[in-house]
């Protein structure tokens, strides 16, 4: 299987991809970064400033914090001090340095010269978690689908932060989700999703990676064995955007924390 992957440069999309950057049986043609964090109405980039203004202070910091230091150290410097149990990261971009694998960077996948090189390619599937949508024409370039992880049982908490917004409104469970994505947005169909339960007695840093890894281990199911997991239950229509400061003030009042840090550093978000 011959597959491109397409991430965000974050820790979520090095743990949920390391699988398949490390397995011997799929053909990693290309791996491409995005260069931009969001984008506002008329598509024109944003960094990081510009993403403060989306959400609570708190909640930026705690993404600059955890995501920063682990492109500085090329590694999760918080899984002792979390007790995150079974967590395992690989940097892909050190991976694909390594093995030789073309690292692409652009804030627009979809032009037409991003397009001809993809299909020269020849992909049978790509893989993705990226915060860029692709045009009709990209996405008709891989032999048999593109699959997008994201972080919630859909059709439940699409959007942004579903870890957060999840604890915030004391959910059982969290959970991860494979879909087909199509030229309408948000349309394709689910293809795989499971869920665990939330641990209250944890950060949210902590539920975040347990979520992460099961979304690692999910998308190696399906492309190794094309195992299909199903959750049943009655579907909640809802959006989520960046938490603002009235959803980091109901999140507090739950007694809740973003991220805690003990071993010989106290952090407390």
């Amino acid at each position: 299987m011959r597959v491109v992957i397409f991430i965000n440069n974050d820790l979520t999309s090095h743990t949920i991809f390391s699988g398949v950057m490390c397995d011997s049986d799929i053909k990693v043609s290309a791996l491409c970064v995005t260069t931009s964090i969001t984008k506002n109405k008329q598509g024109k980039n944003q960094g990081a400033l510009a993403l403060l203004k989306k959400c609570a202070f708190q909640y930026w910091l705690f993404l600059a914090f955890y995501n920063g230091l682990f492109r500085l150290f090329q590694l999760n410097p918080f899984s002792k001090a979390s007790k995150c149990e079974n967590f395992e990261v690989s940097n892909l971009i050190k991976i694909a340095k390594e093995r030789k694998i073309p690292i692409y960077y652009s804030d627009n996948f979809s032009s037409p010269l991003w397009i001809k090189k993809f299909r020269d390619l020849r992909p049978d599937r790509f893989l993705i978690r990226i915060n860029q949508i692709f045009s009709k024409e990209l996405l008709k370039v891989p032999k048999e689908n593109t699959v997008c992880v994201h972080s919630s049982v859909l059709p439940s908490y699409k959007g942004i932060a579903a870890e957060f917004h999840s604890m915030k409104n004391q959910e059982e469970f969290i959970g991860t989700s494979l879909f087909e994505v199509t030229p309408e947005l948000d349309k394709g169909p689910v293809l795989s999703q499971k869920e665990i339960p939330i641990d209250y007695s944890k950060d949210l840093f902590s539920n975040i990676v347990r979520n992460n890894a099961l979304g690692k281990e999910l998308l190696m199911d399906y492309l190794k064995t094309r195992t299909c997991y199903s959750v049943s239950k009655i579907p909640q229509k809802s959006y989520y955007s960046w938490p603002n400061a009235k959803d980091l003030k109901k999140f507090k009042s739950k007694k809740l924390s973003l991220i805690k840090i003990k071993n010989g550093l106290e952090i407390v978000l």
